[in-house]
């Protein structure tokens, strides 16, 4: 037996009390007399479900609509096939949500989606929360996702093996090995990846475009409600490929509308370059923003790279995601092969393969060493390159040789040999004794 739609009064006798008092009334009316031991009813068939809440004030706070639902009058369930609602936040619709079934328990206290859950936040900075079972208690504005869970934005994606969304603090809680994935530019543009000018988002369903053009009494084209614009809104779509950038962590509380990020670690991040070529980092702990696409590296934080034996160790540093910029204004040091560096501050650009230390460089090596205001390395072409009040100095015969600039190229154990274009040299070394007095003269290229 099918019945008119299952409804949700616009108010009730208090914020989270159902509309389902009337329907013993209703069922009782269409059903004939049945002896008393009868067996159990099948559930009844509503061609609709359409349950909303409203909060204090009389906006509405929630609504969940399904084309068909199945409802058991004895165990006060429903289930509903393909729903899809909405959450407001003070009246307006912030979040979408749609599953490919659902369980309304106790006429609305517990809802448990399941296949395919999305729920996506509405706006200029839309989000994706995804996952294949959801636990819904609205008197709490809580959501529990045990299965699969991840929450994506345009440029990032959050997973874990569980997570919590708390609605009214619009946070989400990540449990269990959370990731923070990253997809790079380099990558963007290959077929398999999104570009960022690439509208990432799929088209409304079917029975949502309806709904946000249907007519008027008199047949003319209605203005939608916010709420038909909010169903009509594309849903965002997800990357298909494999990320480039992988940050695990222990715990990671994420505030989908602020973009703010917070993950506890011992994080290990790990960035492919190619098949078995790994950059990793690492670090205690991480604050940042995803709408903006920095992280903030508690200290200490340590970077290597396998190619060219380079290690740095470094102290709270900023990772710029959208730039792959990595940062730090306060003193590190590393190697890069038999080089030893140290310097006041430290720049990395991962996409350039750009180290620059902007000042107070030190390079070190047995027998040699290198002052300078700056240094700067590219491990692609292995080119060095020291500027300001550069002193070079040897222990072979005390040479010490100043600069404005040397310039250089790293060799295969971690020397390089420096020569000065244009620059004017002035060096001056010890000759022993019986080989003549100290002299200055322009020397041939160095090797430090």
């Amino acid at each position: 037996m099918s019945s008119p739609p299952l409804r949700l009064p616009r108010r009730g006798p208090r914020p989270g009390w159902f509309a389902l008092l009337f329907l013993p009334a209703l069922l009782v009316g269409c059903a004939p007399n049945l002896p008393e031991q009868a067996e159990d009813p099948l559930p009844f068939v509503f061609r609709s479900l359409d349950l909303r809440q409203q909060d204090p004030k009389g906006r509405p706070a929630w609504e969940l609509r399904s084309p068909e639902a199945r409802y058991d009058l004895n165990r006060r369930i429903a289930r509903a096939r393909s729903p899809h609602g909405l959450i407001y936040a003070k009246g307006k619709p912030l979040y979408r949500i749609e599953a490919t079934s659902g369980t309304v328990l106790n006429d609305g206290q517990v809802i448990q989606l399941e296949g395919g859950v999305r729920i996506q936040r509405l706006g200029s900075q839309p989000v994706l929360i995804e996952g294949e079972r959801v636990r819904w208690i609205p008197s709490e504005q809580l959501m529990e996702i045990d299965l699969r869970p991840s929450a994506t934005n345009q440029e990032t994606r959050l997973v874990a093996q569980r997570a919590r969304f708390l609605i009214d603090q619009d946070k989400l809680e990540l449990r269990g090995q959370p990731e923070l994935q990253r997809w790079t530019k380099a990558a963007k543009g290959d077929g398999n990846g999104a570009g960022k000018s690439e509208d990432r988002r799929v088209p409304p369903r079917a029975d949502d475009k309806a709904t946000a053009t249907s007519n008027g009494k008199d047949g003319s084209k209605a203005k939608p409600s916010a709420s038909e614009l909010a169903y009509a809104i594309p849903a965002l779509a997800t990357p298909k490929r494999r990320p480039d950038v992988i940050i695990r962590a222990t715990t990671a509380d994420w505030y989908p509308g602020s973009g703010r990020l917070i993950a506890i670690g011992p994080l290990r991040g790990t960035r492919i370059l190619k098949p078995g070529v790994v950059q990793t980092l690492t670090s205690p702990a991480l604050e940042g923003n995803t709408i903006q696409q920095v992280l903030r590296l508690q200290a200490p934080v340590l970077f290597e790279d396998p190619t060219n034996k380079s290690r740095l160790r470094a102290q709270a540093t900023l990772l710029d995601l959208e730039k792959q910029i990595a940062s730090t204004d306060l003193p590190m040091e590393g190697q890069f092969g038999d080089l030893q560096v140290r310097g006041e501050a430290l720049e990395v650009q991962l996409d350039k393969e750009l180290a620059t230390i902007p000042r107070g460089c030190q390079l070190d090596q047995p027998g040699d060493s290198l002052r300078a205001q700056r240094c700067q390395w590219n491990w692609k072409t292995q080119v060095i390159e020291a500027d300001g009040n550069v002193v070079l100095r040897r222990k072979a015969n005390d040479q010490i040789t100043r600069s404005q600039k040397l310039r250089g190229r790293m060799g295969s154990k971690g020397l390089a040999v420096f020569t000065t274009p244009g620059a004017r040299v002035q060096t001056q070394l010890t000759i022993p004794k019986g080989s003549g007095q100290t002299t200055k003269r322009e020397p041939e290229p160095i090797r430090l």
